[in-house]
C-alpha cells in the first residue's frame, strides 16, 4: 500500500473558523510543521459504518477523499459543471475553502472491510489508527464548477479543480468579503451567522466538555476531535474560560 502520499480533506472549516488565518493557525505548530491529527469516530460516517474504532480516514487518491465525504451532500454547491446535477451557482462568483492534508505514504494503514465501511469499494477509504503529523496542510478554494462526477456513478469524484490564486480576488465568501454562502449544504436556508455550529452550548454539551477537561485531563485538541468534533477549539476555550487557553 506504500505510495508517495495519503490524503485527507477537511471540509466545512468555514463553520468552525471566522477567517482563513484563524483556521491555518489552529493547524500550524511552527518551523514548517503541523499539529498531529488524532484518530476519531467521524460524525459524517454512514449509518452502518463502524462506530467503535477511532481512525483518521485517508485515501491514496485526493479525489477519493471527496467521494468519501459525500458529493451529493457536503459538496452540493460545487457540482454545477455536471450536466445532470442541480446548479447552486449564484451571481458574484462564490468560493468555498477546504483543507488539503498530505501524510507520508509509507505510514502503516488499516484497509477496512465492507462490514466496517460499506462503500469502501467506491471511496477507497484507508485508516490511520495512530496520532499522525501531516507532511503539509494547505487551504484551497472550490467554486460551483470544481467537482466533476464519474460518468457512471455520481457518488464518485472523477476530478477536482481548485480556484487559482490569481482568480480569488474575483470570488466572494463570508471570510474575505462578508458576502456569499459557506460550503455547508444543509445550511442553505440559513444566514452564515445563524449556522447550527454557532448555536449556544447545551447543558449536556457543556458538561461533557468540562468533565473531559477538568476531570479526565483531556487536552483541548483531543476534546475537539473526540467529544465535540462540530465545535472549534476557540469555542471550547471560550467555554472553559480564558485561563484554559494556556493549556491548548
Amino acid at each position: 500500500m506504500a505510495g508517495k502520499y495519503f490524503w485527507h480533506v477537511v471540509a466545512n472549516i468555514d463553520t468552525e473558523y471566522d477567517s482563513a488565518w484563524e483556521c491555518m493557525e489552529s493547524f500550524r505548530m511552527g518551523e514548517g510543521r503541523f499539529r498531529p491529527f488524532l484518530p476519531y469516530v467521524p460524525v459524517t460516517r454512514m449509518p452502518d459504518e463502524d462506530t467503535a474504532i477511532c481512525r483518521l480516514p485517508v485515501c491514496a487518491k485526493l479525489e477519493d477523499c471527496f467521494s468519501a465525504l459525500g458529493l451529493l451532500g457536503r459538496f452540493r454547491r460545487c457540482l454545477a459543471a455536471n450536466e445532470d446535477a442541480f446548479s447552486y451557482a449564484e451571481a458574484g462568483g462564490e468560493a468555498y475553502p477546504v483543507l488539503i492534508c498530505k501524510f507520508n505514504g509509507n505510514l502503516p494503514v488499516h484497509i477496512p472491510s465492507r462490514e466496517e465501511v460499506p462503500d469502501v469499494g467506491e471511496t477507497g477509504e484507508l485508516r490511520l489508527l495512530q496520532q499522525t503529523e501531516p507532511v503539509n496542510v494547505q487551504l484551497k478554494w472550490l467554486d460551483p464548477y470544481s467537482i466533476i462526477l464519474d460518468d457512471e456513478n455520481e457518488r464518485i469524484c472523477k476530478a477536482v479543480k481548485f480556484v487559482r490564486e490569481e482568480d480569488l480576488k474575483d470570488k466572494v465568501h463570508p471570510w474575505p468579503t462578508g458576502t456569499g454562502n459557506i460550503l455547508e449544504s444543509s445550511l442553505m436556508d440559513y444566514a452564515w451567522k445563524e449556522s447550527l455550529y454557532r448555536k449556544p452550548w447545551t447543558d449536556t454539551e457543556a458538561k461533557a466538555v468540562k468533565d473531559a477537561f477538568f476531570a479526565d485531563k483531556m487536552p483541548i485538541r483531543v476534546i475537539q476531535c473526540r467529544v465535540v468534533p462540530y465545535r472549534s477549539t476557540q469555542e471550547i476555550i471560550k467555554l472553559l474560560s480564558d485561563k484554559s487557553a494556556e493549556i491548548v
